[in-house]
């Protein structure tokens, strides 16, 4: 079973790798800088083996690079150097009689005044008598709980050797993370002596006679509800950790640094975002996204009177300023607060709401203009901005049918840039565990750190493949490889961000420092000089891969009040219907969102080579037999059939088709030379609007070539 890992080094942090689901892992500990002579560590106790295992290793690893400091204490009558460690709070009283042996040696070594080793590597105690003194580790062992999610396949998979208590009271998952101070557990009977218990892992199920709505602070009551349920293979769980906090004493760093190498793979390091800013105004750059029509007016994603969903939608950056004026209409704000750990509402004054207007072609209608904003100072409040005012539409908002629900709800969980690496890193990957709590469905992330810092927060996000996470690709003009995390995660459930730009001739470009690259980057949009709610009640642009996102996070909430929530279906369905260019097919795997196509729903789309433009319906080829072509990589010959075709695009630069197809569950984009022969396939296609098309007239079935297209979207299936 997956464990998290890591380490809080000064400016610094470091995680090790996770093992898979069922496999033991070696040195799945935790550590977090506790001063210059001081660490934590931390294991998830899951199976006793294992977490013996890994205290085992702390010891021995610390005393083997001279790190290791010791306190005497007596021994009592009838302990043995195992019951010394338990009183002393050295070793857990529930992994009695599972000492390894490398730690008796350990302690044998520490103490030959009372111990010998045998010719066969045991350790001969006979000594240690009552009242002898007995050198131990000085470190102070506790007990503590971390909650999220685990996958029912998790619990069951037998690795597992602790007791699953399960129960409909929230609060005894929740206080066993915060303890007796928060307001969920003033009347609780978990009152801090839990600490000194036997681990177990509690698992909450949903009890009708039980008011969910008391845990609303905490938990989205219809989450509570979802999650809660039998048949959930999903569930909420407080996880027990134990945790030792350790002296290094006289260490030298250099030791230091031996025993946090040999405890953990990878070491993190500061990296902040690099921005730029310069003013122009937003139509000109939503409009080839299809977030606003020819006149510069919001596009309306939906249809008339269709029925919409309520969204909800976490938005992780910087501070942002939540009484902004832009934050007025259409949506509901709440806020993470770290230190109570609780949701709060975010009220805001009656004039604020009155003051929002709707967005226009210099952004929204509110506040003066600033020119020059502080990336520093406005990056939260500004991505924030960008997020509210596409998914309200300047508050043209359809209300879902749920009743009692707002259309949208944004969580803000303001870690701060200038937080990322003291506190931020341990928080973040808390709150990441707590988003299915939240019922919150897409993840907007504008921030990033290196890929080698951040293998905590990548296992947590991992491990929730029913929340989509929106990450910004970075700011560092990197185009081989990829080194910043959440944005180069490999899992379905991330979609990284590249940014765009305009030329003088309305083309598209990379934007000046985004990273890029189509092997880890999945979509583009433009994100340069973008206008949007900054710090002090004003307006400003900024740009950078950190504002490209938010325009990624908003088409796919919309796509969610629509009905699509399937992962897959979502990410196929902006994939297909973006647009393709030739000169940037390598920057990422689809070019650049396309909004207005992307919620066209059942409708295809054709372009041919001679301009003309359709949407309509794709009626298949005229002849039956899959399409025959060859891999442009590998040379390998592909037959792919016409059902799993979802979108063929001709680049006219290196004369080759990229194709994007399904295969199972899987949704493949690759270059292909298709056979000249299949080139000359025809199909059938009923345009229902036309464009540039001459005599071609629309709702009249026509045939064409596959040699004629520049661009076939199937959009529809």
């Amino acid at each position: 079973m997956a464990r998290f890992s890591k380490l809080h080094k000064w400016m610094c942090f470091a995680a090790v790798a996770i093992a898979p689901a069922g496999s033991a892992g070696a040195q799945d500990a935790v550590f977090t800088q506790d001063g210059p002579e001081k660490f934590l560590w931390r294991s998830e106790v899951l199976n006793r083996d294992d977490v013996q295992a890994e205290l085992g290793d702390l010891y021995v690893t610390l005393q083997t690079n001279g790190a290791l400091t010791t306190k005497q204490v007596s021994i009592e009558k009838g302990e043995t150097p195992t019951d010394v460690m338990i009183r002393n709070g050295v070793w857990p009283h529930w992994l009695k009689n599972r000492m390894p042996l490398s730690v008796d040696a350990m302690l044998c070594d520490l103490n030959t005044d009372i111990c010998r080793s045998d010719r066969k590597g045991g350790s001969d105690w006979t000594r240690a008598w009552p009242g002898r003194t007995l050198n131990l580790p000085d470190v102070s062992l506790e007990l503590s709980y971390k909650v999220g999610v685990r996958n029912t396949a998790e619990l069951t998979a037998g690795r597992s050797d602790v007791e699953v208590v399960e129960t409909s009271d929230l609060s005894a998952l929740w206080c066993r993370r915060t303890g007796p101070q928060h307001e969920l557990c003033k009347d609780n009977e978990i009152s801090g002596g839990w600490t000194q218990e036997t681990p177990a892992i509690y698992q909450y199920v949903y009890d009708s006679n039980v008011d969910v709505e008391r845990f609303a602070k905490v938990a989205s009551p219809s989450a509570l509800k979802e999650l809660g349920a039998s048949e959930s293979p999903v569930k909420m769980v407080a996880v027990p950790v134990v945790e030792a906090r350790v002296g290094t004493g006289a260490a030298s760093k250099g030791e230091f640094s031996r025993v946090i190498q040999d405890l953990s793979n990878n070491v993190l390091v500061d990296q902040k975002l690099r921005l730029q800013s310069f003013f122009e105004t937003n139509a000109k750059r939503f409009r080839p996204m299809g977030f606003v029509d020819e006149n510069g007016k919001p596009s309306r994603p939906w249809r008339e009177g269709e029925n919409l969903s309520p969204v909800k939608v976490a938005h992780i950056d910087a501070a942002a300023e939540l009484t902004h004026c832009a934050f007025g209409q259409g949506v509901a704000l709440k806020r993470w607060n770290f230190e109570t750990q609780e949701l709060e509402d975010v009220e805001r004054p009656a004039q604020i709401v009155a003051a929002a207007g709707g967005a226009t072609d210099a952004g929204p209608a509110c506040g003066l203009l600033n020119s020059t904003p502080l990336v520093e100072k406005s990056h939260g409040t500004h991505t924030l901005g960008l997020l509210v005012d596409l998914l309200t539409l300047g508050g043209n908002i359809q209300t879902p049918a749920a009743a009692g629900e707002p259309p949208i709800t944004i969580y803000h969980v303001p870690i701060g840039l200038s937080q990322a690496n003291q506190i931020g890193m341990e928080a973040l990957e808390e709150v990441v565990q707590l988003l299915p709590w939240w019922d919150v469905k897409v993840v907007n992330m504008s921030i990033a750190w290196n890929k080698a810092d951040s293998r905590p927060i990548e296992d947590a996000i991992v491990r929730l493949p029913n929340t989509i996470f929106v990450a910004a690709a970075g700011n560092h003009d990197e185009t081989s490889g990829c080194s910043v995390s959440p944005a180069c995660i490999e899992s379905s459930n991330v979609i990284s961000v590249i940014g765009l730009d305009l030329d003088d001739n309305n083309k598209l470009k990379i934007l000046k420092d985004s990273n890029y690259g189509s092997r880890y980057h999945d979509i583009g949009a433009i994100g340069a000089n973008l206008v949007s709610s900054v710090d002090g009640g004003m307006i400003g642009p900024l740009s950078g891969t950190s504002q490209a996102a938010p325009l990624v996070s908003a088409a796919i909430g919309h796509l969610i009040r629509r009905g699509k929530t399937g992962i897959e279906d979502i990410y196929q369905r902006i994939m297909t219907t973006a647009v393709l260019d030739s000169k940037l097919l390598e920057a990422s795997k689809a070019t650049m969102i396309d909004m207005r196509r992307a919620m066209d729903f059942d409708v295809d789309f054709l372009e041919l080579n001679n301009g003309c433009k359709m949407r309509g319906e794709f009626r298949g080829f005229v002849t039956v037999g899959d399409i025959v072509a060859a891999d442009v990589e590998s040379g390998g010959h592909f037959y792919l059939s016409e059902p799993d075709l979802r979108r063929v695009f001709y680049n006219e630069r290196e004369d080759w088709h990229l194709m994007m197809h399904v295969r199972g569950h899987e949704f493949l984009r690759r270059a292909y030379q298709i056979e000249p022969d299949h080139l000359q396939r025809e199909f059938r296609f009923l345009p229902a609007t036309l464009e540039n098309c001459g005599d071609q007239e629309a709702d009249a079935v026509a045939r064409f070539k596959l040699a004629d297209v520049h661009d076939l979207m199937l959009a529809s299936r």
